[in-house]
């Protein structure tokens, strides 16, 4: 699903905000993923908060895939579908997916494998 929703705002907002979820639940520090950060008060557009305001998921259980749903256009996840498929597979093996040698296809979905906890697209 790359489309809007009914409000107009990307998938992109939903699973960065997922990020921040994840974030809080292994961490249990809270996590600000504020798309109005900055803005005045009453309508306005939102946009992406720069990466230097979220925390570090450097070390932390799910980093690589926290990092990745806080990230907009390449190297970020296309969809919420290879957000899903990267997170089944953690589940399946049991740890975060980061420290994966080989590589490993998704029987549900042919077109992902996934490689040192990357879901790559080979179509």
């Amino acid at each position: 699903m790359r489309t809007a929703d009914d409000a107009g705002y990307p998938i992109y907002t939903d699973i960065g905000q997922l990020g921040a979820v994840m974030y809080e639940i292994v961490t249990g520090v809270q996590c600000r993923f504020d798309l109005f950060e900055g803005l005045s008060p009453g309508p306005e557009i939102a946009r992406w908060p720069s990466r230097k305001g979220l925390p570090s998921t450097e070390g932390i259980w799910l980093g690589s895939i926290i990092e990745r749903c806080w990230i907009r256009g390449d190297g970020g996840f296309r969809d919420s579908g290879e957000l899903a498929a990267l997170l089944e597979l953690v589940s399946s093996k049991g740890s975060a997916g980061d420290n994966h040698e080989d590589a490993t296809s998704f029987p549900s979905n042919p077109g992902l494998q996934e490689r040192n906890g990357e879901v790559l697209r080979s179509n």
